[in-house]
């Protein structure tokens, strides 16, 4: 056995909770390793030192102060549910407008389309940089049809 595992499984060796054969391997060890040995007696010397402490009882609302402490803030279940029922509400309403105004069928945009990339680039009719004009139209029908606009 390993000093590690013989640490780890002290208390519990003195306290008479290991099996047979686990605490006969600790007391083996025991017997051969002088730096368990030692841990041994200082944690032996530590319960006692605290068995020496008076035990306070706690006052009679201690319970319930601690309580209180770990209660969860609450938050009013109906204002969860409205706050629920708003959401979907709008997300409905915002769906509906969306498939009457048109914006989730990307060919009754391309006027819009058209007019929003010449005023954002009027340098491309201007330069003759046809080919750019059509890498951004190709990218604005691609942001349109995953969504993005």
């Amino acid at each position: 056995m390993d000093c590690k595992r013989a640490q780890f499984n002290l208390t519990a060796y003195d306290d008479k909770e290991l099996a047979g054969s686990e605490a006969l391997e600790i007391k083996n060890h025991l017997e051969q390793c002088q730096s368990c040995t030692a841990l041994r007696l200082s944690l032996s010397e530590t319960w006692k030192a605290l068995d020496l402490l008076p035990v306070e009882e706690p006052d009679a609302y201690a319970a319930i102060r601690f309580l209180n402490r770990r209660k969860p803030a609450k938050v009013f279940p109906v204002f969860r549910w409205a706050m629920a029922a708003t959401f979907m509400v709008m997300l409905t309403i915002g769906s509906l407008m969306t498939e009457k105004s048109g914006m989730m069928n990307p060919s009754s945009n391309q006027p819009e389309q058209a007019a929003l990339t010449s005023s954002l680039f009027p340098d491309l009719e201007s330069s003759g940089g046809g080919n750019d004009k059509v890498l951004f139209e190709a990218i604005f029908d691609e942001a349109d049809s995953t969504g993005n606009k």
